[in-house]
């Protein structure tokens, strides 16, 4: 019997390299229907639950604003709806105890005037975020235009990777 001789056969890394950016770059961040964020609040003794995908924010009226943050390189441009126009939406505007959810599981209670401020970022220099770049919906605050007294008081609010916002 014939033993067969397997060669490997060695690619150059640049080959390597462009296939992987092909393959990256035809894949979508985020299917724009799919839902990528939930909002959870009681009415009249029945839990609710309202879904939005990326079109659904996208459909809102649109923060754009750029500015620094302490976890990306450089200023970057900032894109989403307001929270508060968000939580119109949902019937939850005005309700105390809001909690949100990272898909890590990491949580973090906003503040009234934390909301008032914030913006559901969904894009990044015009860009939807991937969920490895902070995405797909990032609780964000124009930085840049805030005094320094207020900026650190607020990072633990800067939720990335959001999925939900549940009132309790």
């Amino acid at each position: 019997m014939k033993k067969l001789e397997m060669r490997s056969m060695r690619l150059p890394a640049w080959v390597c390299v462009v296939f992987a950016l092909l393959g990256f770059m035809s894949t979508p961040v985020v299917a724009a229907d799919k839902a990528i964020l939930t909002l959870i609040h009681t009415s009249q003794g029945e839990r609710v639950q309202k879904h939005y995908s990326y079109d659904d924010l996208l459909a809102f009226e649109q923060q754009v604003f750029t500015t620094n943050t302490p976890w990306t390189a450089g200023p970057n441009q900032y894109q989403g709806p307001k929270l508060t126009d968000v939580l119109e939406d949902a019937g939850m505007l005005g309700q105390k105890d809001l909690l949100m959810t990272a898909l890590n599981r990491y949580t973090a209670e906003l503040t009234p005037h934390f909301t008032n401020l914030a913006v559901l970022v969904i894009q990044q220099d015009g860009q939807p975020m991937p969920v490895r770049n902070k995405g797909p919906v990032w609780v964000l605050l124009p930085l840049d235009d805030m005094p320094d007294e207020q900026i650190q008081d607020n990072y633990l609010q800067m939720v990335w990777q959001l999925k939900s916002i549940e009132a309790r």
